[in-house]
């Protein structure tokens, strides 16, 4: 028994699998390429073991799913949806060899795209519309009425001469014209009927599609005005407490996001703009079996360079402490076509399993997340951001009152939290490559630190 894969997406895409290693990647080299950028360029493999297929994830910075779980390395059979990233695929069985299926088969060209829906919509029918079956029935009907009158017409005037023959073709035409007339009759009465129904589904899909796009304008409005009050209550506090001290601003219960307050009349307690180490960064070039990494402090900037052999991280803190209020800040600069990796801030930093992160990436979006013990917690989940400005510089800024939390980028605030996992911990910076085999590096400069 030979087993293929089908798209989901594009179910006219077939790919057949083989008794040898099947790969599936990013890379031309894969039997199997999906068109997606969230698949690792070698992602998983596929092998047909004693006839039964079974599934490995390759270290892959996204993951293999299969019905929906997670795997590493499971079994398959007929009827499983795998996931390779944010594509998804059925097995099934291939009893006859698929034409033009051999490996490395290539999916459809870039340009066609698998239409993104919306929540609670249905995806638009292509093509053209068609007339009802019955209107093309009743059309035919009337050529064979039209027909048969003419030729018992003729029958009838091959029969009869003189004003008998005269009658009967008058009569024959008069039929005839009755029987038309009403079948056209007819049939104009259900292709009207066909057109109204045509025009009205039309207008309701109009008006669906209108208070959708109110709904959406809406939507946006109020999240508009929410952050514009928010940040104007954030903006009157911050006239009021900016020359409070840390502990009295502790005793005020101020709700988020006013815990951002005007950070620049804080005092600096910290400031590293990188033209030497004064503050004894790790800077170090090392080759290990996960990744290549670089981390030198040149040219008045903090370079960081990784080319991982799998999805990790690198960081590096200093003996700086993140108490319970403070405010953090870096400006940033990475390639504009970055894609694979995320950098930004770490605070709280207790040890390697315990630590908040401030992230961004390459696809202008930002995260914040905890780890506890070795596991992670997102804590605003990966979300797009306006103020992420896409040549590649942005400064990133984290303040802390306690266990409430405001971000902001560029100076503009993008998200508040609340945690209580740590307070207090080292200070530092983080990058991140989610695909092996991919290269990334990041600039830092201006770490500053601030307390009230």
């Amino acid at each position: 028994m030979t087993y293929k894969l089908r798209s989901v997406e594009y179910p006219e895409w077939e790919v057949s699998i083989e008794s040898g290693p099947f790969y599936i990647g990013r890379g031309a080299e894969n039997d199997l390429v999906p068109r997606s950028q969230s698949v690792s360029r070698k992602h998983a493999l596929i092998e047909v073991q004693n006839g039964v297929p079974v599934v490995t994830d390759l270290n892959s910075g996204t993951g293999t799913f299969v019905n929906g779980q997670r795997i590493q390395r499971t079994f398959l059979k007929t009827g499983d949806q795998i996931g390779f990233g944010d594509t998804q695929w059925f097995l099934e069985e291939s009893l006859t060899p698929i034409p033009g299926a051999e490996a490395g088969m290539q999916p459809p060209p870039y340009g066609i795209q698998q239409p993104t829906l919306q929540t609670g919509t249905e995806p638009s029918k292509r093509g053209r519309r068609r007339l009802p079956a019955w209107v093309l029935w009743g059309g035919g009907v009337a050529l064979v009425i039209l027909a048969a009158i003419i030729i018992i017409g003729g029958l009838l005037l091959s029969k009869n001469k003189g004003l008998k023959s005269t009658e009967a073709t008058a009569q024959a035409q008069a039929a005839s014209s009755t029987a038309a007339g009403s079948i056209t009759a007819t049939v104009q009465a259900r292709a009207t009927e066909a057109v109204q129904v045509f025009s009205t589904n039309m207008a309701e899909a109009e008006a669906t599609a209108t208070a959708a796009a109110a709904s959406t304008l809406a939507a946006e409005s109020i999240i508009t005005s929410t952050a514009q009050v928010e940040q104007a209550a954030f903006t009157a506090t911050a006239q009021a407490i900016s020359t409070a001290t840390a502990q009295a601003y502790l005793t005020q219960t101020i709700p988020l996001p006013t815990v951002i307050v005007q950070t620049g009349q804080w005092p600096v307690i910290l400031s590293d703009s990188f033209e030497d180490n004064h503050n004894n960064w790790r800077v170090s070039k090392e080759e290990t079996e996960w990744a290549t990494t670089s981390q030198v402090i040149e040219n008045g900037v903090y370079h960081w360079e990784m080319k991982a052999k799998r999805a990790m991280d690198i960081w590096s803190t200093i003996n700086v402490a993140s108490d319970e209020v403070f405010s953090l800040s870096v400006r940033t600069k990475v390639d504009p076509n970055m894609i694979y990796g995320s950098y930004g801030l770490v605070f709280h930093y207790q040890d390697k399993d315990n630590f908040y992160i401030f992230k961004l990436d390459g696809e202008g979006r930002y995260i914040v997340q905890v780890q506890v013990n070795g596991k992670w917690k997102d804590i605003l989940a990966w979300r797009q951001a306006s103020a992420i400005k896409t040549d590649g510089e942005n400064t990133l800024t984290v303040v802390a009152q306690g266990d409430q939390y405001a971000f902001y980028i560029n100076e503009q605030f993008v998200g508040q939290a609340k945690d209580t996992a740590f307070t207090g911990g080292q200070t530092g910076l983080i990058l991140y490559v989610n695909d092996s085999g991919e290269a990334v590096s990041v600039d830092f400069d201006d770490f500053v630190m601030r307390v009230p």
